[in-house]
């Protein structure tokens, strides 16, 4: 196997450019890997710390998926997991602009919502979420 090497880098020696080329592979397999796991979508961010903040927000929406469910499996109603999952979705917030405030409202949840809040002992949030 044959491969070419351009590189603007003109301080890394050849092997260290093969090494850091070899690197970067193996980084960019891994999150190729990882993302159908992590549901993330393609990024097209061209900042490191935006990239890094993505990357942090589907690993969270991944760690508190999985500890939902494995709640759900204690309680052993882990049958009723996606249903509660599209049910939360349904829920959405949004900026309105009130005089020379933006505020972060959410919907109402309806009754099944209410139910699943309520019997999770999870208190309903407000329906003003932020203010700015």
């Amino acid at each position: 196997m044959c491969y070419i090497l351009n590189s603007t880098n003109n301080f890394a020696s050849l092997e260290d450019a093969v090494d850091i080329y070899k690197e970067l592979f193996i980084i960019e397999r891994c999150f190729k890997e990882l993302k159908p796991v992590l549901k993330i979508s393609s990024v097209y961010h061209r900042d490191s710390n935006r990239i890094k903040g993505h990357v942090y927000a589907s690993f969270l929406s991944l760690v508190v998926d999985f500890t939902l469910l494995k709640r759900f499996k204690e309680l052993e109603i882990d049958d009723v997991y996606e249903e509660f999952k599209t049910s939360l979705k349904e829920l959405e917030v949004e900026w309105i602009a009130v005089k020379d405030k933006e505020v972060l409202l959410r919907d109402e949840p309806n009754r099944s919502q209410r139910k699943l809040f309520k019997s999770f002992s999870i208190k309903v949030p407000p329906a003003v979420l932020s203010i700015r």
